[in-house]
Order: C-alpha cells, then sequence, then structure tokens
C-alpha cells in the first residue's frame, strides 16, 4: 500500500521556433519544433537515429541554455512557465541506469533532488517511501544503490523524479540499456507513476511496442513526409496526433525514415527493400548455422570441431575482485569465424565474462585461452599480451561509447584507431588531445575511414565532436573506430541500442558481412532481432539477482 498520494497532476507543455544549434556545429539539430501538449497527455516521441529527440527533451527540461555549448532559440513554457526558472516541475529519466545514480544508499538517491530544493527536512522521508511503493521498489531506505539491477536503477531515477514533484516526466529510452524483465518491471512502473500523480508524460523509445498501449499521442520530429503517396510536408518537422492516425497517414514516411513502427500497425505494401518490415513479418534475411537452443544455465551450441574454436575457457572464475566472483557452469569454445551472441538478464555476469574473454580483466581462476592462429603458442592467454599486440588481435566496442572516445571530431575519432596500431600511443593522443591537428591517413586508410562513415550514416558529422552525437551516432560511431583495422576477433557490448530501424538493418549487415570475412564476433544483446539475425551460436548467462555484471 501506498504510504500517501502525492498527486501533482500534469502540465502543458507549449514549444514555439524552438531551435538549437550544437556549437561545433554548421547546421541546427532541429529547427522550427512547435509543440501544444495538453496536460495530463501520455505522448511517444519518435524519429530517426539523430534527429534530435534527446536534445529536445532536455530542451524542454530547461536543461539546454544559450552558451558556449550552443545556440538556442525559441520558447518552452510549461504550464505557462520557462523550465529553467521554476525548477522541479520537470524530471527527466535518461537512457543510462548509472549515469543518474547519485548516492550510495537508496533513500538517499531518492531525496537527493527534495534537498536541492529545499523542501523541509521532515517531508523528504515520507515523499521517499511513497515514490519507492509506486515505482516497485520495496528496500529499504538503506539499501545500497550498488547492489540495484540496471532496470532497478531506472526505477530508482524516477521516484526521484516522483519525489521532487514533477508534472512533467520525460523518459529517454529508458529499457535501452535493461533485460527484457526490467523492460516489464519499468513499464509497470511508469504506468504506476502516470496513474498515481495525473503526470505529463513524453516518452523516447525506437521500439514502439513497449509503449503503444500507454501513449494517446505521438510527436514525430524531422519527418520528411515526400514518400507518404507524394502528399506535401508538413510546414514543420513535427508531426502530432493520436497513435493510430499518425502510423496510418505516415506510415511509409516513417519507414522511410528509419521508424520502428508497432507490428499491429505495420502495412506490409510499405515495405521495401530498403525499409525492411519488423520480425514478424520478415522473410528470413539468410540461411544460418545453428546449434540449437542454449542447454543448461550456460550453455553454448555444440558442434564446433576441435580445429575450428577461436577461444576456449577451462574452469573459470570471472570477476572484478575475489569478493563477487562468477562461476561459468560449463567451459565454452567460442567458434571461429562466426557469430556468437552472449545473453542473460542484467547482473548475470555479461559484461565482466566478455572483458575476461578480450584480455581487459584477468580472470580470477581457471583460464582462457586463443587458438594458435591468433595467438602464437607461447602466450596463448589474452590477459598477458601487451597493449599493442591486444589492439592488433582484438577489438572492443563498450557498452557506453563515450568511454573509448579520446579525439576532438568523428573523423579523427577513426584517424587515431587506424593510426594506433603499431605507432606510439603516447605520440598520437598527445597529437589528438593536446595541440590539435588532424591525424594524416595514407591512402588505403582514409578510403576505410572513408567507406566506415558513409557506411553507417556519419559522414555528414564527420567534424562533430563525438560527444555531441545522439545516442545512436555515438554507438556507431564506436562500432566504427573497432572496425578501421579489421581484428582477428571482435567484442561487441549492446551493439544496436539506439539504432532506428534503417541503422539496425545496416549495423547488422555490415556485422555480417564481417563475419563473412572470417572474423570471429561475440556479442552481449538484449535484442531478440540481433540474436535471430546473428545467433549462429548462443551463451546464456544464469539469473545472478541483485548482483552487478
Amino acid at each position: 500500500m501506498l504510504h500517501q498520494t502525492h498527486a501533482t497532476g500534469g502540465a502543458s507543455i507549449v514549444a514555439r521556433d524552438l531551435y538549437f544549434r550544437h556549437a561545433s556545429r554548421k547546421d541546427p539539430t532541429f529547427a522550427g519544433v512547435n509543440l501544444d501538449i495538453a496536460a495530463g497527455s501520455r505522448v511517444m516521441l519518435l524519429g530517426a537515429s539523430g534527429a534530435g529527440k534527446s536534445t529536445l527533451l532536455a530542451a524542454l527540461a530547461g536543461l539546454v541554455g544559450d552558451d558556449d555549448a550552443g545556440e538556442l532559440r525559441g520558447e518552452v513554457l510549461i504550464e505557462g512557465v520557462d523550465p529553467r526558472v521554476e525548477k522541479g516541475r520537470v524530471g527527466m529519466v535518461l537512457q543510462d541506469p548509472d549515469s543518474q545514480v547519485i548516492a550510495h544508499r537508496v533513500g538517499d538517491d531518492v531525496i537527493f533532488g527534495l534537498e536541492n530544493l529545499q523542501v523541509p527536512r521532515e517531508h523528504m522521508w515520507q515523499r521517499a517511501r511513497w515514490a519507492l511503493d509506486v515505482v516497485g521498489l520495496d528496500l529499504p531506505l538503506d539499501h545500497p544503490t550498488a547492489k540495484l539491477s540496471g532496470g532497478q536503477k531506472q526505477r530508482l531515477a524516477l521516484a526521484g523524479v516522483l519525489a521532487m514533484g514533477a508534472q512533467v516526466i520525460l523518459l529517454d529510452e529508458p529499457t535501452a540499456n535493461v533485460d527484457p524483465a526490467g523492460v516489464v518491471e519499468i513499464k509497470a512502473a511508469v504506468e504506476h507513476a502516470i496513474a498515481a500523480t495525473g503526470a505529463t508524460l513524453i516518452v523516447v523509445e525506437h521500439r514502439v511496442d513497449t509503449w503503444i498501449d500507454v501513449i494517446d499521442q505521438v510527436v514525430v520530429v524531422g519527418l520528411d513526409d515526400t514518400a507518404n503517396q507524394g502528399r506535401p510536408a508538413p510546414p514543420c518537422p513535427v508531426v502530432q496526433g493520436p497513435p493510430e492516425e499518425i502510423f496510418h497517414r505516415y506510415g511509409a514516411a516513417l519507414l522511410a525514415a528509419g521508424v520502428w513502427l508497432p507490428q499491429a500497425m505495420v502495412n506490409p505494401d510499405h515495405c521495401t527493400a530498403d525499409t525492411p518490415p519488423p520480425a514478424s513479418v520478415q522473410q528470413p534475411a539468410q540461411p544460418v548455422h545453428r546449434g540449437g537452443a542454449p542447454q543448461g544455465d550456460a550453455a553454448i551450441d555444440a558442434g564446433v570441431a576441435v580445429d575450428q574454436w577461436a577461444i576456449r575457457t577451462d574452469d573459470l572464475l570471472v570477476g572484478w575482485d575475489s569478493d563477487t566472483p562468477i562461476g561459468m557452469p560449463h567451459n565454452l569454445l567460442i567458434p571461429a569465424g562466426q557469430s556468437t551472441v552472449i545473453t542473460g538478464n542484467n547482473g548475470s555476469g555479461k559484461t565482466t565474462l566478455m572483458l575476461t574473454l578480450a584480455g581487459l580483466l584477468p580472470p580470477l581462476a581457471g583460464r582462457v585461452e586463443y587458438h594458435s592462429a591468433i595467438a602464437d603458442d607461447s602466450h596463448r592467454a589474452p590477459h598477458t599480451w601487451d597493449s599493442a599486440t591486444l589492439a592488433r588481435r582484438v577489438g572492443y566496442v563498450f557498452q557506453d561509447p563515450e568511454q573509448q572516445f579520446m579525439a576532438r571530431t568523428v573523423a579523427d575519432e577513426l584517424a587515431l584507431s587506424a593510426k594506433i596500431i603499431g605507432r606510439s600511443t603516447r605520440s598520437l593522443l598527445d597529437r589528438i588531445t593536446g595541440r590539435y591537428r588532424s591525424v594524416s591517413l595514407t591512402e588505403q586508410e582514409q578510403h576505410r575511414v572513408n567507406t566506415l562513415l558513409t557506411g553507417l550514416r556519419l559522414d555528414h558529422l564527420a567534424k562533430a565532436n563525438p560527444f555531441t552525437l545522439s545516442g545512436g551516432q555515438k554507438r556507431r560511431l564506436s562500432v566504427a573506430s573497432a572496425l578501421v583495422n579489421t581484428p582477428a576477433v571482435l567484442f561487441l557490448d549492446e551493439p544496436t541500442f539506439g539504432q532506428d530501424r534503417t541503422t539496425f538493418y545496416e549495423l547488422v549487415q555490415l556485422i555480417e558481412q564481417l563475419v563473412a570475412t572470417g572474423c570471429t564476433v561475440v556479442s552481449i544483446t538484449h535484442d531478440e532481432q540481433y540474436v535471430d539475425r546473428l545467433g549462429q551460436h548462443h551463451v546464456h548467462l544464469p539469473d545472478r539477482s541483485g548482483q552487478q555484471s
């Protein structure tokens, strides 16, 4: 039961001629945006990857200012008030669960915003308990936030928003980095929050099906309607209306723009070779070898010949320290020149396992061994290799793309990757991060960089700062960086998060082409469509609820 109701009601949202341009960009992220959203509406904000959805949410939250970060024009009003003037009326939950955890204890995290709003202390804990009840986190106030799963961390962030009494709740791809169970929990928490408060909801999510029964409005940004049966484009880059109307009227244009449509509303006649239909109406892309579903708590498909493996493990125990060991119930045999996917709930140890397989984290016990075709006989364990050797043999794409950005432009990020093999890393970093000059490339290296920029739809952003890209664009840049020097083994941690339909299929096709050349690919994913396309072999890890991966 809820301790007490703190219903605040929703607030209306008005945007007029909204324009924003990043300081490092020539072209605006969006321009001419006009919105009228009634109080209590439940809105899904759609658009292609890079259309400016996250930036628009930040502007509605009052988090974007006209300063050295960029140029902001136009007006945003929340119930008639500029959100930059009156704090606490708008709350926002971000993509990355870890980026929003402030305190070491659950209760302290929830009241963090209340402290900044100078709410009397005698009211804080009552609000915190109520908010935690609403989002379904039945935990002691002193429960360590470090022991929360990704889905629990997202619900904790939502509880902090509710405790502040937000009348507008903005969700920026809240389920992008959580497992299927976490998706269900987050959706239920949001539904309870809206029912309890009456707040206005805007959610950005590429996969529409999760939220289709929650929303009553759809807003699409950056839509070119010229593909929609010859009708002219709208007078501004925003279309708004009920879901059925938007998906019916603009279905072809949405598919052409790369927007995922709800499967129940897809018209297969709108699908072309360039805009493939969802998995439910899609023909098999190409035959792939499968060894069947995973057997037991953790298994890999059988049938890998003795001389066709790339990586194998023996009695492996992984972890960041001996206090939190993760044992593998079975020895693993990763097949050479094929695609292996690793699945499992948040906290099951997927990332820890993959870091160990890649040689970035030494095993606590047991061993990881690479085939002699990749490593010489005297040094088969990847964690014993020096940095240059590891970089030549292994490519790694981290879950958080920003963790591996080092250059000031997209083009130089790829140029750095192209030059880093066999060169002095220190001298290259000095050139990139110190007295800034672009890295010079050979003709062959430049061709490879240009091919990746074009193939991953980043060519128009070559001079942009990597940290100003959208989440989906950052992910594609991190993948491109790992592919500049084609490694023997490529590890990908959630490679498709933040992707629209178009970029998802292009990214998958690029990985398929890489596998066809003989590269061994190992991916962590929660994406069932990715598993369908690239799950030639499958490792599933058992649940370890409440523990970090």
